[in-house]
């Protein structure tokens, strides 16, 4: 491979990354602004007296992604202690 098909290439790689790059942030952006006005809702339904369906615009956008075995609920931790197991679980695998 001559030099030039070399650069070529890593021009060819790095662009395609920087393509995902993109593309992940537009997904960030989705997921954030589709969070950020799920709680606006869920905040004007309490307002509006429901906590019930408060609660139910925030498990309407909360994505499945809880039911592996290192993040799932094991239906006796607290709130506090299922936030503190699965952040050291992220923690490691980043």
């Amino acid at each position: 491979m001559t030099e030039a098909t070399a650069g070529t290439a890593e021009l060819t790689a790095t662009q395609e990354r920087l393509r995902r790059a993109e593309d992940a942030c537009q997904l960030l952006a989705q997921v954030l602004t589709g969070h950020g006005r799920a709680m606006e809702a869920a905040r004007i339904e309490l307002a509006q007296g429901s906590a019930e369906k408060a609660m139910q615009w925030i498990l309407n956008f909360l994505p499945d992604v809880w039911d592996d075995e290192e993040t799932e609920w094991n239906g006796t931790e607290t709130a506090q202690e299922w936030w503190d197991r699965t952040d050291a679980f992220y923690r490691e695998s980043v």
